[in-house]
């Protein structure tokens, strides 16, 4: 071996061994860029991860702040018709508005001939009550009636109205009958049950 065949060969070994480096750290340039992207992405993923469940625990607290909701819920669309109260409120706003009550009906529910409205949702059993109010009302006393049906906790719909003017004093009504449906839950069978 010549001097001249060493140094080219160690020139090429020098070249070689330069390029191999190069490319050695290309390719290790994109895995670290590659797993940096990796771990920037999981830590976002963290991050947000960790606001949700910020968020859920606010959002957990907030609905047990709100238990009388459940009390108010049943306040609202009770189980039951509960006549005797429906009777008492009734007639409470009656009296208020100064009409007097002549009679209180409430449909059988459990009839073919009561209908559900199309809109009732799933669930909820609409009672038909018709209230017959005394000869003398004024349409003012009606009005100020149904205003307090309107503000009762309890879901009412005011379905029809029946007035008939005194033939002799057209300010005051000869007959008033009102009809509303007070909306309850639906008792399921494994309610009952229970």
């Amino acid at each position: 071996m010549t001097p001249k065949l060493v140094n080219r060969i160690l020139r090429i070994s020098l070249i070689a061994l330069v390029v191999i480096t190069i490319a050695g750290l290309y390719f290790a340039n994109r895995r670290l860029v590659e797993i940096a992207n990796n771990t920037s992405r999981l830590r976002s993923q963290i991050e947000l991860s960790q606001k949700q469940v910020e968020a859920y625990n606010l959002t957990k607290i907030k609905v047990e702040s709100l238990g009388y909701v459940d009390e108010l819920a049943n306040k609202v669309l009770p189980t039951n018709t509960e006549q005797s109260a429906v009777v008492a409120e009734l007639s409470s706003f009656a009296d208020r508005s100064g009409l007097t009550v002549a009679q209180i009906n409430f449909a059988d529910t459990t009839s073919s001939k009561t209908q559900t409205p199309a809109t009732t949702p799933k669930g909820v059993t609409p009672i038909p009550i018709s209230i017959q109010f005394k000869e003398g009302a004024k349409f003012e006393n009606i009005l100020e009636f149904l205003r307090y049906i309107e503000k009762n906790q309890r879901k009412t719909q005011v379905v029809n109205i029946d007035l008939k003017p005194n033939d002799k004093d057209r300010s005051l009504l000869s007959s008033v009958t009102v009809r509303i449906n007070l909306y309850t839950k639906s008792v399921t069978a494994t309610e009952k049950k229970q």
